[in-house]
């Protein structure tokens, strides 16, 4: 919404992160650039023919049980399209994170267990106005997956994908990705890397910042 950021708006929200000790896993620099979102790496070439098939005219006058309705509807729609292989490859699938079939017996970190079928859960729009009055409308969808665990080491690694379509262009701007299979995210997730880090607190800190940071304590198991 603001390409040229004369207000700074950036700089304040990357300030604010690392006053509080809140840094991402994969980046160096604390700049504006390494931390934008990077373009999807496929595109879903054929996003246009299920954009096209739903109902998407919500607006503030709606009614808010016609708008779940239609949020619902066209989550299925999407669901469907999505595992269709004629509108979305196998590789499309994988740069979104997921795995196409669900029961896959899969090894993760010397691990096995069942990956989950994908869900669905939110097809919502997203209208923003810049501080010039230009507005910008996203479709947000939400996909996820569940990788569980076999015995004896239980438990269940959820990842997914969020994608932004441009509405206007029927394109996808960005992925935001939790790969299901990481192997990363898994060892966080058991205790492993982090003895006494529970899911939510690992997400945001190292185990250093984490004592001495007061958001980190909301998050201690």
């Amino acid at each position: 919404m603001v390409p040229e950021d004369k207000r700074s708006y950036r700089v304040a929200f990357i300030s604010a992160f690392r006053d509080r000790g809140i840094y991402p896993t994969d980046v160096r620099h604390l700049s504006v650039d390494s931390l934008a979102w990077e373009p999807p790496p496929l595109p879903l070439a054929k996003i246009n023919h299920i954009i096209d098939r739903m109902s998407l005219s919500w607006n503030l006058t709606t009614d808010r049980r016609a708008a779940y309705d239609d949020s619902r509807k066209n989550a299925a729609l999407f669901h469907a399209w999505l595992l269709n292989p004629d509108e979305v490859s196998d590789d499309e699938i994988e740069a979104l994170g997921l795995l196409r079939n669900p029961g896959t017996v899969t090894e993760l970190g010397g691990r096995s267990g069942k990956m989950g079928r994908i869900e669905v859960h939110s097809v919502r729009p997203a209208r923003r106005i810049g501080p010039d009055g230009q507005s910008r409308v996203d479709l947000v969808i939400e996909v996820t997956q569940t990788f569980r665990l076999a015995a004896p080491a239980r438990g269940k690694l959820r990842g997914g994908c969020t994608l932004l379509v441009d509405l206007e262009k029927k394109v996808v701007r960005y992925f935001v990705r939790k790969r299901v299979l990481s192997e990363e995210r898994l060892k966080t997730q058991l205790g492993i890397a982090q003895a006494d880090a529970d899911e939510l607190r690992a997400s945001y800190f190292d185990d250093a910042r984490a004592q001495a940071e007061p958001f980190a304590m909301l998050h201690r198991s």
